[in-house]
This record gives C-alpha cells, structure tokens and sequence, in this order.
C-alpha cells in the first residue's frame, strides 16, 4: 500500500498525490476550469483556466504554473544537463530560443555555452543574464535550484523588466522545485 502524500507549498499551492487543487478559488484567484461550456459552475464573462492534471506525478509543473500565473510571465526549469524538465505557458515574451527550447525539450548548445560562461552553475542565488542579439537571445533571470547543496536545475524568467517582488516568489518556487527534484532522489 502506497502511502499518501499531501503538501501546500509556499505559493500556496496544494499539492495531493499528483492532483492539483492550489489555484482553484484559492489565494492567487485564478479559477480552475470543471468542466466545458454546459457546467453550471462556469459564470459567464469570466475567464477559466485549465490545468492539465496528467503525467505529474509531484507538482513540479503546477508549481511552474502558478508561478507564472502570479507574474504573467512565461517560466521555464532546465535540468543540468540542459533538458528541459517544464515550461510554464506563454505571454508573449517567448524569445526564438526559448521556442527551440520547448519544442526540442533541450536548449541550443550555443546558449548553454553563453549561460555556463556568465557562471550560472555555480551561483547560488538569483542573477541576470543579458541578452545576446548574436544569438537571438532576450535578457534572462536565472535562480538555480539548489537543496541540500545539490543543483539539480535552472529556473528562467525572460527579463522585460522583471522587478525584485518577482525574483523573491521566482526564489520561492525555485525553493519548491529544488524539495520536489530532491524527493525524486529519495
């Protein structure tokens, strides 16, 4: 028997046995979508959002989304090895590289090389990256996602005026990130 696991993360996002309940109604007042266009629990006039409950099994991507959700920027995590473990949606400030990194699952090895030579793998807080015309790369916010002196992943935020406040939940959610790729361990 297989024991239940249930947490509320620091976002304030439930988080049970895979399942994902932490935006609807909740604190950050986005509701969850129930059902199509026939629910009687859907008001007309406002906006649903639907969040896709499949093959998370630990709340990694519901964490990305809500993040991104709260700051209305796209959000994307890169293992080290520079797969790409989750993305959150777009808002428009998706760059071309950001693209190839989504629909390829791993970054361009052009970026990689320009992000390891601005240090990233051995930061231990929050830093900016800019941009790169040559490469066709906007500004990024880098927090590494890092637990128990381990860093397993690279949490990004295209930088278009991205302001403290963000970077501090952006730390949040890295935190929350770094506990769940950590469980994935032990």
């Amino acid at each position: 028997s297989r024991r239940r696991r249930s947490f509320t993360c620091s976002l304030g996002i439930s988080i049970d046995e895979g399942r994902y309940d932490g935006l609807g109604g909740g604190p950050h007042g986005i509701p969850r979508e129930r059902g199509g266009p026939a629910d009687p629990s859907r008001q007309a006039g406002t906006e649903r959002v639907r969040y896709s409950d499949g093959a998370h099994v630990d709340g990694l991507q519901q964490i990305v989304d809500a993040l991104a959700d709260r700051l209305s920027r796209s959000v994307a995590v890169d293992d080290t090895k520079w797969r790409l473990v989750t993305a959150s949606r777009h808002f428009g400030d998706e760059d071309p590289l950001r693209v190839y990194a989504v629909l390829r699952r791993v970054s361009d090895p052009r970026v990689q090389h320009y992000f390891l030579g601005h240090g990233i793998a051995t930061w231990t807080g929050p830093g900016r990256i800019p941009g790169n015309p040559d490469l066709d790369l906007k500004p990024r916010v880098c927090i590494p996602v890092r637990t128990h002196g381990i860093l397993f992943a690279f949490l990004f935020l295209i930088d278009e005026g991205v302001e403290d406040w963000e970077i501090e939940l952006a730390e949040i959610a890295a935190d929350e990130i770094g506990s769940l790729m950590y469980r994935r361990l032990v």
